[in-house]
């Protein structure tokens, strides 16, 4: 009964939207896998866009694969359901940025535009233009009935830094160099009658007549999380960027957010700030007719980073930006609409159990890392100011900042267990550990700090 008097517009304001699965952390149990597409259902979604990485079953490298991968029978399961309730995959395979998976592999060391780094495909070299195409011929062989895939291509920073792709770029321009990397790939999902999606914020750095020649080649989706994208001042100023690629003739997609946008550091997300980001993608959708939107959820930022924002924290953000891409407004009685969305779905004590958990969690580490900046701010003080009389405040705070350790130590256990056949073990471990270890180390360092430990000892 919630759900359909959450979802209440006559005609969606935003014709098509689309969700975003980011498999590089926090992977979703096959069982939740399921679970959630359901969940997506429930909240009107039409398409999930996948981000793979390490999660698909790759034939083209099996090194590609992490050991929680998940198997053929199960991305056909996938596949299915997703049949059943009329939600359309898009894969995403990195085809340039964002290519760790690939360019930490033994033997692909060739591949990459600067030799120490991970991240960017080196065009020119031999067998990187082929192995983006090997892994989306691994994808479209297993997944039936697919109509649009996600090529990535955003924030390829270091593009043209390698010796031959600066001579390349000097020659050819940069959206030479470019397609040269996704040349391979275009030709394959062509001749399968598959439309390419790209990010944006590369593409639209090109010369106007290049966006026009490739306009038909592929669409582009213009990302922004932050703010209103109506603001021409807001970061990769979407709005001018629209009216750019618009007048260009190109095919647009927009992308908000509903996790992950708010720093890899956030446990949960801001849903506040990123209702904002999504109520202009909705207005912006009927002025430039853009093809849909989707609700990005990151679990990276790149694939060697920590892990943000449990979907089980979310769900209710996801619900918010649902019901307003929906719409076109937000939902009638905010969050709380969207908590009776999901106590429909039998999913709200689990969200109020995890978002508790994430808060508390939160709090201690917040407060650690400030007793420790203040732990730091002493030691200088006492080092330029050694006459001062001590007052002791470096044993209150060594012990303040004991009992806060101690907490995130009990809050991100219990966590762990409140993500236990949610999330792919033992990810939800590394989750919490990997917070709590940095604020161990820098605690570590400073018991044994000369400074602090002569002033301890000054003072007994």
């Amino acid at each position: 009964m919630a759900t359909a008097l959450a979802f209440d517009a006559q005609s969606a304001a935003v014709p098509f939207r689309g969700v975003h699965l980011d498999l590089k952390g926090l992977v979703p149990t096959f069982h939740r896998l399921l679970e959630l597409v359901d969940i997506f259902y429930t909240l009107r979604i039409q398409a999930i866009l996948v981000e793979w990485e390490d999660c698909f079953p790759w034939s083209c490298d099996p090194r590609l694969r992490a050991p929680h991968a998940y198997t053929k029978d199960q991305i056909l399961q996938f596949a299915k359901r997703c049949d059943e309730l009329g939600i359309e995959i898009i894969p995403l395979v990195q085809s340039l940025g964002h290519s760790e998976n690939v360019l930490r592999l033994p033997g692909n060391e060739s591949m990459r535009e600067v030799p120490h780094r991970t991240d960017v495909f080196h065009p020119l070299a031999q067998g990187s233009p082929q192995i983006v195409a090997d892994m989306i011929r691994d994808v479209i062989e297993l997944i039936p009935g697919i109509k649009h895939f996600h090529l990535g291509g955003d924030e390829v920073y270091t593009l043209g830094k390698h010796p031959a792709s600066k001579e390349f770029i000097e020659t050819y321009g940069i959206a030479e160099l470019y397609l040269k990397q996704l040349q391979p790939s275009l030709i394959l999902l062509k001749d399968n009658s598959i439309r390419p999606l790209l990010w944006h914020d590369e593409v639209v750095q090109w010369e106007d007549d290049q966006i026009k020649v490739f306009a038909q080649d592929f669409d582009l989706v213009v990302w922004g999380y932050t703010g209103d994208p109506r603001n021409p001042e807001t970061y990769h100023f979407r709005l001018p960027h629209i009216e750019k690629l618009h007048k260009l003739g190109c095919s647009i997609w927009g992308a908000t957010s509903y996790k992950g946008a708010d720093g890899p550091w956030a446990n949960l997300p801001d849903t506040l700030a990123r209702a904002k980001a999504t109520q202009g993608w909705a207005a912006l959708t009927a002025q430039f007719g853009l093809k849909g939107i989707f609700i990005t959820a990151w679990s990276r930022y790149a694939s060697g980073r920590i892990q943000v924002t449990p979907i089980d924290g979310a769900l209710d953000s996801l619900a918010y930006m649902a019901i307003t891409l929906h719409n076109g407004q937000a939902p009638l009685d905010g969050i709380k609409t969207c908590i009776s969305v999901l106590d429909d779905l039998g999913e709200a004590t689990h969200l109020a159990s995890c978002k508790q958990l994430l808060c508390n969690f939160t709090t201690h580490v917040d407060r650690s890392w400030d007793w420790i900046r203040q732990l730091h701010e002493q030691k200088e003080n006492i080092k330029l100011e050694p006459t001062r009389a001590n007052s002791g405040i470096e044993e209150i705070i060594f012990d303040l900042l004991a009992q806060d350790i101690t907490a995130c130590r009990e809050f991100g256990e219990q966590l762990e267990q409140c993500l236990n056949g949610k999330v792919v073990a033992p990810l939800p471990q590394y989750y919490w550990e990997s917070r709590l270890r940095a604020i161990e180390d820098a605690s570590n360092q400073l018991v044994n700090d000369e400074a602090l430990c002569a002033s301890s000892a000054a003072l007994a």
